[in-house]
Parts: C-alpha cells; sequence; structure tokens
C-alpha cells in the first residue's frame, strides 16, 4: 500500500525549504506527494525534486480564484511538474450569493480542465457540512450541481456530524482521493490512530474502495516530521 502527504503536513520545514520537506517526505516512505503551496520555488525545481525523490505528484490544493485569475499560468505550472490533478481547498460560502458563485465558477472550469487534460476535485471542510447564515449547505450544493470530483477529508466529515464511512459508500466513484487525518473531535490535531476518527474503518473502506490516502496533519507536534512519521508508522502497523 502507498500512501501520500499533504506537504501541509510539513509546513514548518516547506515554508524555508521545500526541498529538504520533499526529502524527508520520500525518506519516511511516502510515494505520493499533494502540495498545499509553492513558495518562490520554480516549476522545475519542483519537477527536479519530485524526481531525485521518487516521489509522484498526486495532487495540488489551490483558490478557484487562481484558475479563474491566471488559468493559463495555474495549468502551466502543474503540467510542467507532472501534476494532473488540481483540488480546490476552499470556497467562500458565508451566504447563498457566495455559494452560487462558487458553483458557477466550478462548472466552468471543470471542461476547460478536461480540454488540459486535468480533472478538478473539491477538498471539504468542517463548515462545508453546516449550514451559511442563508440556511446553505456548502457541500450538499456543490455535490448536487455540479460534477466535481471529491477528496474528503474524513475528519472534517466527523467534525461536520456525518460518517465518514457512509459517505464515502455514498459518493463512490466521485471520489479519487481521501485525506486521513485525525483529532480531538474539534480542532485539535492527533496523530492517527490517536484522536477520534474510526481512523481503522476509514482505512478500510478507502482500501475496498480503491481511494488513494492522503495523510494530512494539522500538529506538527512537536515538529512536522516527526508527527509524519507517527502517522505512517501507524498506516504501516494496520496495513499488514
Amino acid at each position: 500500500m502507498e500512501y501520500g502527504i499533504q506537504m501541509f503536513s510539513l509546513r514548518d520545514i516547506a515554508r524555508d525549504d521545500m526541498e529538504k520537506a520533499l526529502k524527508i517526505a520520500s525518506e519516511i516512505g511516502y510515494h505520493g506527494v499533494e502540495f498545499a503551496q509553492f513558495g518562490n520555488c520554480s516549476a522545475a525545481q519542483i519537477k527536479g525534486w519530485l524526481e531525485k525523490y521518487h516521489l509522484a505528484p498526486w495532487s495540488s490544493h489551490i483558490m478557484l480564484e487562481d484558475l479563474q485569475n491566471d488559468f493559463a499560468k495555474t495549468v502551466d505550472f502543474h503540467r510542467e511538474i507532472g501534476c494532473y490533478n488540481l483540488t480546490i481547498c476552499c470556497v467562500i460560502r458565508d451566504t447563498k450569493s457566495d455559494v452560487e458563485a462558487a458553483i458557477k465558477g466550478i462548472n466552468e472550469m471543470i471542461p476547460r480542465l478536461a480540454e488540459e487534460g486535468m480533472t478538478l476535485h473539491f477538498h471539504n471542510h468542517y463548515w462545508d457540512h453546516n449550514p451559511n447564515r442563508d440556511n446553505v449547505i456548502n457541500f450538499q450544493e456543490l455535490v448536487t450541481r455540479t460534477n466535481v470530483n471529491l477528496e474528503l477529508d474524513t475528519y472534517w466529515l466527523c467534525v461536520g456530524g456525518l460518517d465518514p464511512v457512509t459517505i464515502m459508500d455514498k459518493m463512490k466513484d466521485r471520489v479519487h482521493f481521501i485525506h486521513l487525518k485525525d483529532g480531538d473531535g474539534g480542532f485539535n490535531g492527533r496523530s492517527l490512530g490517536q484522536g477520534a476518527t474510526p481512523i481503522k474503518k476509514v482505512h478500510k473502506k478507502a482500501e475496498e474502495l480503491g481511494y488513494r490516502m492522503i495523510v494530512e496533519s494539522e500538529g506538527c507536534n512537536p515538529t512536522g516530521p516527526e508527527e509524519v512519521k507517527r502517522c505512517y508508522d501507524y498506516l504501516m502497523s494496520i496495513s499488514k
């Protein structure tokens, strides 16, 4: 079983030294990478480091505005590093008009990216499962009114009051990736297996459905490398 790492988990290293962060991820045993940002690194640098440390660029978190403001630049950068899965990590959802604008933007970008050989995904947060001030639930609107693929953050599903295994079963082919994440049931992160998320059940269902699993750690406790190493060791213990 191969696992990916969301580079936000190594933000304490990556913000100053992306190459070092990628090297650490590879040495721990991760095979896939999901980027959160690139700092001042060029696409050529990122591509070279990925090749050097034998890491595959599974996905990249972007904002919808990145595509709307400079579609060509965003696409060209990701094509150069070999990343063809773009994942919207956040949309404004405070009001009904916010959600309508997000739906319109996502529906416009899906076919444009398809023409470039790329796919668009949406990553949920806990607030996407709760009514906004206009009583609109963002996640519900997005999954019923767009064809966007899903990257399910299984921890934020729990915090949002949903059962991740049930949602994975329901969404099935719309899901290409999941985030494996753990925490205290609120906003404090924990290493995998040390919190409130039913990690073993989530892992088993993801394996059954053939989803790629990406580790994301909120805690950096006491450092990002130590946190993601504990997470990887835990996954090895339940993958045997």
